[in-house]
């Protein structure tokens, strides 16, 4: 599998100090979707106007429905013809719609127009760093030594939940689930999977990921951190195997370790 581990900002937002931005939500027709250089036709206008692309966003295509295209772009000095541009590219004839995003600051511009947030189908909400960084240590100066077992419970419980939304899309197949987890695990930013091994018939289970979000706020600590991880695929592999599984950290970043390993005890 190609993997290439770099950062990826996934936010609708842009912020170039000293810049005056703005940005234009595209709406393409369905029919647009398999049609080659429908996007090319909305970056030649702007290539008309000598206009610099600063973030390119496209939501996952639905068949049969219109395609959303966010486009921002640096404005300054040409801020007063954003609605001329904009009139512009609704002249493409695959277009059907254009909004323009005006800057809430100099600078700033951000997009609220799709809500809620949606993954596979699903609703969803993203937790910045600072946000389940504090939820943690919140959780853990409330209830101390506890934490480990209310953090492993509910990512049990999810874990089991995510294992049912993953059998829809690809049935009982085990090659297929695992796959499901080495795209699943990094996509929504719970770390890196390294490997899976998993066997039914021996009823044997190894779960390797590189940075693991959780264990990643305990570095240093010397000693196996995650709960809510370990939690997750716990749950997951017990709907699997239709039994309660609790797996165990053999391996951990917060002790040192290059990834986090959990194995099914004998």
């Amino acid at each position: 599998m190609y993997v290439v581990k770099k950062p990826f900002d996934i936010g609708l937002i842009i912020y170039h100090p000293d810049r005056d931005v703005a940005g234009f939500h595209i709406e393409f027709s369905p029919e647009s979707l398999y049609k080659p250089g429908v996007l090319f036709e909305a970056i030649k206008v702007l290539s008309e106007y000598n206009i610099s692309i600063l973030h390119i966003a496209v939501s996952r295509p639905t068949q049969n429905k219109p395609i959303d295209i966010v486009i921002f772009t640096d404005l300054t000095g040409k801020l007063d013809l954003k609605d001329e541009i904009a009139e512009k590219l609704h002249k493409i004839r695959e277009v059907e719609n254009v909004h323009v995003i005006n800057q809430a600051y100099k600078g700033l511009a951000g997009c609220i127009t799709f809500f809620p947030l949606i993954f596979l189908g699903d609703r969803c909400i993203i937790l910045r760093k600072p946000g389940y960084k504090a939820l943690i240590r919140a959780l853990e100066k409330r209830y101390g030594s506890a934490l480990s077992t209310i953090l492993f419970e509910m990512g049990f419980e999810m874990g089991g939940e995510y294992f049912e939304d993953h059998s829809r899309y690809f049935g009982r197949s085990l090659d297929l689930l695992i796959k499901s987890l080495h795209l699943f695990a990094p996509t929504v930013g719970f770390g890196l999977i390294k490997d899976v091994y998993i066997n039914l018939e021996k009823r044997e289970i190894s779960v390797q990921i590189y940075d693991n979000f959780e264990c990643k706020l305990f570095l240093g600590s010397g000693k196996p951190s995650s709960n809510f991880v370990r939690g997750i695929f716990s749950g997951w592999c017990s709907k699997l195997f239709g039994e309660k599984i609790v797996l165990l950290e053999t391996k951990c970043i917060a002790k040192g370790d290059p990834y986090c390993e959990f194995i099914k005890s004998k």
